[in-house]
């Protein structure tokens, strides 16, 4: 199989994989990109950018200005009992608002976005392993089929699931915090709500051991649906219920005027951290990332 040459390959097309691809390459480098998935794909995420992700997003010329954006203004947090609504802080060199958008929308239109400004994308490659040099320093990387990409720089943006990096003993601190998260999309009346909610009450009578350290989150989508999930750091010392248990808990002591979220769907694994018990999931040690979308009506 042919060997390719290029200046820059850059492992994993998400957000950070295309932005980098997108600057490279308007530097005028000759950029491949290597995605082991084919696009669109779901990915388990928030959806909701921040004004400092919208103003990189309007560094690199992204078009936001079609409907499938939703803006939002800041948040509402829900905590002891109380609720606070926070507007982002107008910044000189931010935008004043945020936006909503599927990743499975916003992964693909910035890698169409890094194409336009000169990079290739290849789908359905998944990287192996890297190449060496005889100083040992990475020069390339092999895909699983066995073709193999030179270049003078490589770039890991594979995320949790990654090969290259732990290859190269890259491999995860354990001292800093893992994430782990459950979210689905819920039909709601609340979809064009201005404000993205962030809890902490996670029942009736406020947070507690299962749920901490961790908030919920509901962030309406535009479309008559919202983005519902839950997410827990690893570093929880109390408490035996797992990330589902405590998302549906908090689900039920949601107020009837926030739509239809009470009807129970179980979600569906999609991430790279699927317990293994997890149908259609594989065993980790990294945690858990579920996603789900309600059943037609």
């Amino acid at each position: 199989m042919a060997e390719q040459r290029r200046d820059v390959v850059v492992v994993g097309a998400g957000p950070a994989g295309s932005s980098a691809a997108y600057w490279l390459a308007r530097a005028g480098l000759d950029v491949l990109v290597l995605e082991k998935s084919h696009f669109p794909r779901e990915k388990v995420c928030g959806d909701g950018l921040t004004p400092r992700g919208v103003a990189a997003l309007a560094a690199m010329g992204v078009d936001v200005a079609d409907d499938g954006w939703v803006r939002h203004r800041g948040l509402r947090v829900h905590g002891g009992g109380q609720v606070v609504e926070v507007d982002w802080p107008k910044l000189a060199r931010w935008p004043a608002g945020g936006l909503i958008r599927t990743r499975a929308d916003l992964d693909a239109q910035l890698a169409r976005h890094a194409v336009a400004a000169g990079a290739e994308v290849r789908f359905g490659v998944t990287v192996a392993e890297p190449l060496l040099d005889d100083a040992g320093r990475v020069c390339g990387v092999r895909a699983a089929d066995g073709e193999q990409f030179r270049s003078t720089l490589v770039i890991s943006a594979e995320g949790l699931s990654g090969r290259l990096a732990k290859t190269v003993g890259l491999n995860r601190r354990t001292d800093v915090p893992l994430g782990v998260a459950v979210r689905q999309y819920l039909p709601t009346t609340r979809s064009h709500d201005p404000y993205l909610d962030i809890s902490f009450d996670l029942t009736d009578h406020g947070p507690d051991v299962e749920s901490m350290p961790g908030y919920g989150w509901f962030f309406g989508m535009g479309d008559g649906t919202a983005n519902v999930g839950f997410g827990l750091l690893d570093t929880r010392y109390a408490g035996d219920d797992d990330t589902r248990t405590v998302y549906r808990r908090w689900l039920r002591s949601l107020p009837a005027s926030w739509g239809s979220t009470r009807r129970r769907w179980a979600p569906r694994c999609a991430g790279p951290g699927c317990p293994p018990r997890c149908p259609g999931g594989r065993p980790t040690p990294a945690g858990c990332c579920w996603s789900g979308t309600p059943p037609a009506r």
